[in-house]
């Protein structure tokens, strides 16, 4: 767990996924919450083991709005996406930004399980925050530091 400071002078305890040092990472899933939201980085096929099922685990038992980044690799399978929107439930709202058809299409399989979700392109990331009532520039930084993460 770590403790941040927005330049707003609002404080918040932050979780944050696995990264590079934790025995779990896994370099294709990263993620951070608050008490507001949880950002999610999926960027390479088919993520699991221990990184995978800890957000999972997250999701579940602590439901927030979602946002979803997934980078142009990003993959999950059938059993996969069924595993994220049993986590994510049918309450909680989530915004997937994708750059590609292919990770876009993990919007239309989580809407078929019933996962209030709205996938939109990477150029509209703004909009993605805003309906999820986050601060666009601070989503972007969030999503920003996830891309990093493992790769530094």
């Amino acid at each position: 767990m770590k403790f941040a400071s927005l330049s707003h002078v609002t404080r918040f305890r932050a979780e944050v996924g696995p990264t590079n040092s934790d025995q779990s990472a896994d370099p294709k899933i990263a993620w951070s919450s608050d008490f507001g939201s949880t950002i999610a980085l999926l960027r390479g096929p088919s993520p699991d083991g221990p990184a995978w099922h800890a957000l999972l685990d997250r999701l579940h038992t602590k439901p927030r709005p979602l946002l979803i980044r997934m980078l142009d690799a990003a993959d999950l399978d059938a059993s996969q996406r069924r595993d994220l929107a049993d986590a994510i439930g049918t309450r909680v709202p989530v915004s997937l930004v994708a750059d590609s058809e292919q990770a876009r299409g993990l919007g239309k399989a989580l809407s078929w399980f019933g996962v209030c979700v709205e996938v939109f392109a990477v150029d509209d990331s703004a909009d993605a925050a805003q309906r999820l009532s986050l601060d666009p520039a601070l989503a972007q930084a969030r999503v920003a530091g996830l891309t990093r993460a493992g790769h530094d």
